[in-house]
């Protein structure tokens, strides 16, 4: 049996992000499950998908950064894969609640939004 990974994104997925379902598609040693908060009704489709569908679910995520469902899928999962340093910031205390390694992918987009997101994970990690 692969071990399985959880790929985080917070919305799934825009068509813009062909890389994520690329990734999915491509990966072999390990059994990828898409974790997200949001499906995005006319997003790129991958064939296993987890997600928070409701309005409230989706705004308590971003609120709080948890969620049972988001938790229970992150469990099941062997390590976390978070693409978006944004997106690790929005699921931190969830990451912080698991046992489960995780690493975040750092992209472009990151950097621009830095001036929002990078104070939230600044105050998290000092949590640790």
């Amino acid at each position: 049996m692969r071990p399985r990974v959880g790929v985080f994104r917070s919305w799934a997925l825009p068509m813009s992000e062909t890389f994520i379902q690329n990734q999915l598609a491509a990966t072999r040693r390990y059994d990828p499950h898409l974790i997200c908060i949001r499906r995005l009704d006319d997003g790129l489709q991958v064939p296993s998908m987890a997600a928070a569908t409701t309005r409230l679910v989706a705004r308590c995520i971003t609120e709080f950064g948890y969620s049972r469902t988001i938790a229970h899928e992150m469990s099941m999962a062997d390590i976390v894969h978070v693409h978006f340093a944004s997106d690790a910031a929005v699921i931190l205390p969830s990451i912080l609640r698991s046992p489960r390694p995780f690493v975040a992918t750092c992209q472009g987009f990151d950097f621009c939004a830095g001036l929002y997101f990078w104070p939230k994970i600044t105050v998290w990690l000092g949590q640790v």
